[in-house]
């Protein structure tokens, strides 16, 4: 019931796996279910861990237990060759404002663990995406209505944005570890920053008035899914034709 499109007939399978971020982007697959013959089952788990094994110290942490060593192997036990794992989750932990020792650690543990889920994907013929980190959105301070112009402040309300450069810079580390890890042939890497932040500031709205977020957490708007889902097919469909 949470799959779009026809599993048994499909060309090829998409699993979607993460947080809430993984929820909010149902509207991206529509058209590479209806123009590319695909099935899309889409399953998130609530504060979750990008993977298995890496630690949750939320209140949530053992629907994340139940959720990585219950859900989701079954599911990519259902996979075929030539089909994908979406690894669709918010990153930002790691991507710290300030870089220390510990999350220098965290991010070696997520490259073993990305890894090893891709060398275990590649035995059976699976291949991993991930989705790239987005704009620090949910430390704006601010939600989509405080965002938008009025006219009695046409420049927006007074949110904690950060510039291109500056995301960029921050998501650096992270960043050079999913390359590394594309460049070795592990997964494909599907950034989505040409729809996130097209401008100098990466902010609640396009440059032409699409709200790109649905609340204060960064969850991706409607709209915004949609935009994404032609650079998430392009993505996709380079790597199948490389391979």
């Amino acid at each position: 019931t949470c799959t779009l499109g026809n599993q048994k007939t499909a060309k090829h399978r998409i699993l979607a796996v993460g947080n809430s971020s993984a929820a909010a982007f149902v509207p991206a697959f529509d058209d590479i279910v209806r123009h590319d013959e695909y099935a899309v089952t889409i399953t998130a788990a609530w504060s979750a861990s990008p993977l298995g094994g890496i630690p949750n110290h939320s209140e949530w942490s053992r629907a994340n237990d139940y959720y990585w060593q219950h859900v989701v192997p079954p599911l990519i036990a259902t996979l075929k060759p030539g089909d994908w794992v979406f690894l669709m989750s918010d990153l930002t932990d790691f991507s710290p404002q300030s870089p220390t020792l510990g999350s220098a650690y965290n991010l070696r543990r997520f490259e073993d663990g990305l890894t090893a889920l891709a060398r275990d994907l590649q035995s059976k013929r699976i291949r991993l995406a991930v989705l790239h980190g987005l704009p620090f959105m949910h430390e704006a301070i601010c939600t989509p209505a405080m965002a938008a112009p009025q006219w009695f402040a046409p420049f927006g309300r007074p949110c904690t944005l950060y510039s291109k450069g500056e995301t960029l810079t921050r998501r650096n580390g992270l960043h050079d570890m999913l390359i590394k890890l594309q460049n070795r042939g592990y997964l494909t890497v599907v950034d989505l920053m040409p729809v996130f932040c097209a401008d100098e500031v990466c902010g609640y709205y396009s440059h032409d008035g699409i709200p790109l977020y649905r609340d204060e957490w960064g969850h991706t708007s409607v709209e915004a899914a949609r935009l994404s889902g032609r650079l998430i097919r392009a993505h996709l469909a380079a790597t199948e034709q490389s391979s």
